[in-house]
């Protein structure tokens, strides 16, 4: 018997009849591992972006367009270490950020970003991660 985010573990030595703990697991039902640091550097880092968007200024299909390839680009990189978040807002936002750290704001350079702009400095906050 298995709990969503839970799997049911028998302690070497009971019985089958008794004796069952819960550990928590990740969402996929398989337990998570470590994170893998060398040198206290985490060579996994979980990479978080977030984009904010002004729903009425028409925003949203760059916003989704941008969320793809960012999703193609890292999602499989990343596997389960990656969030990406869609934030609509209003006041002619279209901000995104990398893990906390704003990387790109409409209202500074009056335009769009392009999906190479984007990769550039998300590359860049990576870096110290990967170096």
């Amino acid at each position: 018997m298995a709990l969503a985010g839970m799997v049911l573990v028998r302690p070497s030595g009971c019985k089958p009849d008794g004796g069952m703990r819960s550990v928590p697991t990740g969402f996929d039902s398989q337990p998570r591992l470590n994170r893998k640091t060398v040198k206290g550097v985490n060579l996994m880092a979980k990479l978080r972006i977030r984009i904010t968007y002004c729903l009425p200024c028409g925003h949203q299909p760059h916003a989704i367009q941008l969320a793809n390839q960012l999703l193609g680009d890292y999602g499989m990189k990343f596997n389960h270490d990656m969030e990406l978040t869609l934030v609509p807002v209003d006041k002619g936002e279209f901000d995104v950020y990398v893990n906390g750290a704003k990387v790109f704001s409409h209202r500074e350079v009056r335009r769009m970003p392009t999906t190479d702009e984007i990769k550039q400095a998300l590359e860049q906050q990576l870096a110290p991660v990967n170096a």
